[in-house]
């Protein structure tokens, strides 16, 4: 079967939904129809204000955000919402909120508004990651909605051929039932190559049961787990997907530094004397000419001094206060090769094992919700055992011999 829920050749299981206070959510995108961002706007905030910031989502794919002239369009911990919004009539509009931090720029060629479809797209520079915030209004022509999503996908593919691509959005296509409808839009996601990774039903009324809010990917995207979650913001449930993060490596990084040859300082002096100064006294910017002169001669003294280091990338568990104390810790122990200070020895130590219980406890945390989250997917729990066992992977595979 071609939509398949698990990646990397699991077995396919039954999708959970998750608490919102209890799903952690670092490296996640949440998508939701808000159904008015003026009314509900609050209620975001306070339930991403519920969560750590380590645990916050990096991204939010709104749907139905209507009018937004009494929101101040921000949310504490992200960026200005960027959106496509409905000029003559109410209702609609589609927007995205990113984590401060990250750069991004509107793909504005296909961030517009339809009869037939409503789109907002950004590219996410430092990942190569396209996300889209996609509405369906019911009304439309779904012949014109499919036509309209290819040649969106088809925009992408040409331009950003190698980006990884998360659309989240309200389709107002019911894919737990059977319909005219549903069969050609899987058709269509089938020939464009982009997989469906929500199963739940995402719509629970008295009279029907529906899952007409999803997340698509292309192939390029990596992801941990996806699913619905329960933020009390309308009454469409959210859908969430866990990207899997690039695992800590060491860097082998060459800085060059310019500094200026100290043995050949009596040298310069020299040159400097010999220098013709009274061409100062005729030019028009004698303070340029200065500046010129100087810079020149000081150009033959200059030395480059090349230094290569090993940066390590942050541990997933690793917030942005340890990496703080990490870096105090460090510049601690600079100031303490340099003073014979039992008093200061004593306070970088009793700093050192403070930090260590702090690394202890927070790494505690992030593997115990890792694990709990991922249960069912045994090539994620191996391949964080490997992350925190500091396991090499062997490249080469080759059978020799039997």
């Amino acid at each position: 079967m071609w939509f398949n829920r698990a990646q990397d050749g699991e077995e396919e299981e039954e999708q959970q939904h998750y608490l919102w206070e209890d799903l952690p959510l670092k490296e996640g995108i949440v998508s939701f129809n808000c159904r008015s961002l003026n009314a509900n706007g609050h209620k975001i905030r306070e339930e991403i204000a519920k969560k750590s910031a380590i645990d916050q989502p990096d991204f939010l794919l709104l749907q139905e955000l209507w009018r937004v002239l009494d929101f101040n369009k921000q949310i504490i911990g992200y960026q200005k919402l960027i959106s496509s919004l409905r000029k003559d009539k109410n209702g609609g509009g589609v927007g995205v909120f990113v984590k401060s931090g990250f750069n991004y720029k509107k793909v504005d060629e296909i961030s517009k508004i339809d009869k037939d479809l409503e789109a907002c797209y950004v590219h996410i520079t430092e990942q190569n990651l396209i996300l889209g915030s996609i509405y369906r209004p019911p009304k439309g022509d779904i012949k014109g909605f499919l036509k309209k999503f290819t040649q969106h996908i088809d925009h992408i593919n040409q331009k950003f051929c190698k980006a990884q691509v998360v659309i989240g959005g309200d389709f107002n296509i019911d894919l737990a039932g059977e319909s005219n409808s549903k069969a050609a839009f899987i058709e269509c996601l089938q020939n464009l190559e982009i997989q469906q990774t929500i199963f739940n039903n995402t719509r629970v009324t008295t009279d029907s049961r529906t899952t007409i809010d999803n997340i698509l990917i292309n192939s390029k995207v990596k992801y941990k787990f996806a699913g619905t979650t329960d933020p009390e913001v309308s009454d469409h449930l959210a859908t969430f997907i866990i990207l899997k993060g690039k695992q800590r490596r060491e860097v082998e990084k060459t800085e060059r530094k310019t500094t200026f040859d100290l043995s050949k300082i009596e040298e310069l002096t020299k040159v400097l004397k010999n220098e013709d100064w009274s061409r100062l006294s005729h030019c028009k910017e004698p303070c340029k000419e200065f500046y010129n002169i100087i810079r020149s001669n000081m150009e033959c003294f200059k030395k480059r001094v090349s230094k290569r280091k090993m940066i390590k990338t942050l541990s997933p568990w690793c917030t942005s206060a340890i990496a703080t104390s990490s870096l105090k810790k460090k510049h601690l122990l600079q100031k303490l090769k340099k003073t014979t200070s039992q008093e200061f020895k004593g306070f970088y130590l009793k700093y050192k094992k403070i930090l260590q219980k702090v690394v202890r406890l927070a790494k505690a945390l992030y593997l115990r919700d890792f694990f709990k989250q991922n249960k069912n997917c045994s090539k994620a729990v191996w391949d964080m055992v490997g992350l925190v066992t500091n396991r090499k992977v062997k490249k080469d595979n080759q059978i020799t011999s039997i």
